[in-house]
């Protein structure tokens, strides 16, 4: 194995094998039970230093390395109305692309990184009723 000086001074030696993973590029596949229960929930990572977003596979979100790479997640709606349903003055159901659009401003709120290029299409994977 070679060993880069850097991550020697950081870590040590001894820790070399306990360094974090480098996220991969994923795409989700909503199962039958997804579109049951009418969400999924995504996974993205970005390089602190830069504004790369990638989405990532959820089994490798808690292993990213954290000093390098933020990891947020969101509850994608993937089933139901595509606009909010009213009863007069009273929403009803929200729709999909005011519930997923929420879920990006959340995210933008609570952790600074804007998934709004990323998630451009508020309907990806959406299937209506």
């Amino acid at each position: 194995m070679i060993y880069n000086e850097n991550i020697v001074k950081e870590y040590g030696t001894s820790n070399l094998n306990m360094v974090g993973i480098s996220p991969v590029e994923y795409r989700p596949a909503p199962t039958k039970e997804d579109y049951q229960s009418g969400f999924i929930t995504r996974y993205f990572s970005k390089k602190i230093n830069e504004n790369k977003i990638f989405e990532i596979n959820p089994a490798t979100a808690p292993l990213i390395e954290a000093k390098l790479y933020y990891v947020v997640s969101l509850n994608w709606k993937i089933s139901g109305t595509k606009e909010r349903v009213m009863n007069g003055n009273i929403i009803e159901k929200t729709g999909v692309i005011e519930s997923n659009q929420s879920e990006i401003d959340r995210v933008k709120i609570e952790t600074q990184i804007d998934l709004s290029n990323k998630l451009y299409n508020k309907l990806e994977f959406w299937r209506g009723y």
